[in-house]
């Protein structure tokens, strides 16, 4: 399992990425750790520390790129969350989207997930063999994707896309508000790739801090689940990844 990102955001987007790769998933099975971390971040949700309120709106702020305005149904993923959690309705869908709902509660960031064998899969004419290409840009005039089974369409006009393929002819998959129904992880899903946005002027450590939390609980959702992750950001506009560098971050 191999991902190449590839930063091409216009200069100065202010927006930091952290992407991970797993492997050798099992989500067919509870994490009772997680199931009990996850309650403990749903009922303290409701009293949000002031850095995390600041965390908040900068995640907002990193959104506004030319036409795009996070507000309404383009805010951030995250919010959602908040929102599910303030009414009593937070979701459970299994340990590796439990582990990033949790994290992105918590850290009031968004996060996406794809199926990795899926998302190969929307390459036309590329050999399974070569490794994926995940280009971050902003969507193109014209650009949508279905986000759920009922067919709706999120619009992608200006809005941060992690894309299939190189920069000329990529396919939206993910973004910090929904990602593509076409490459969500289910139960059936072995191998993944997760995305953290962050504001671009995080405090570095803390963001370490909460990529290796996130590594943490998705090593735990397998027996032998291997993780590896790294940052991105226009300082290091290209990363490679495979899952058995077994990374604790770079």
């Amino acid at each position: 399992m191999q991902l190449l990102l590839s930063w091409d955001l216009p200069p100065q987007t202010a927006v930091r990425l952290a992407a991970f790769v797993v492997e050798q998933l099992d989500l067919t099975t509870s994490l009772p750790a997680l199931d009990a971390a996850l309650e403990a971040v749903v009922a303290a949700s409701a009293q949000r520390p002031p850095e995390v309120e600041l965390r908040r709106r900068a995640a907002r702020d990193m959104l506004r790129n030319r036409s795009y305005k996070p507000t309404g149904r383009g805010k951030p993923a995250s919010e959602y969350l908040a929102r599910a959690a303030a009414e009593g309705n937070f979701p459970r869908i299994n340990p590796a989207v439990d582990a990033l709902n949790m994290i992105s509660l918590r850290e009031m960031l968004p996060i996406s997930l794809f199926d990795f064998d899926r998302a190969c899969g929307q390459r036309a004419g590329v050999a399974a063999a070569v490794p994926l290409v995940l280009s971050v840009r902003l969507g193109g005039e014209a650009e949508a994707f279905v986000f759920n089974q009922s067919g709706q369409q999120l619009a992608l006009t200006d809005l941060v896309c992690g894309c299939v393929g190189d920069n000329e002819s990529s396919q939206p998959i993910i973004t910090p508000i929904k990602d593509c129904h076409a490459t969500k992880v289910d139960q059936s899903t072995h191998a993944a790739v997760a995305l953290i946005y962050f504001p671009r002027d995080v405090d570095e450590q803390h963001a370490g801090e909460i990529c290796t939390d996130f590594a943490g609980w998705l090593s735990r959702c397998g027996a032998a689940t291997r993780v590896a992750w790294a940052f991105c950001d226009e300082s290091r506009p290209s990363v490679e990844l495979r899952s058995n560098d077994e990374l604790a971050g770079r």
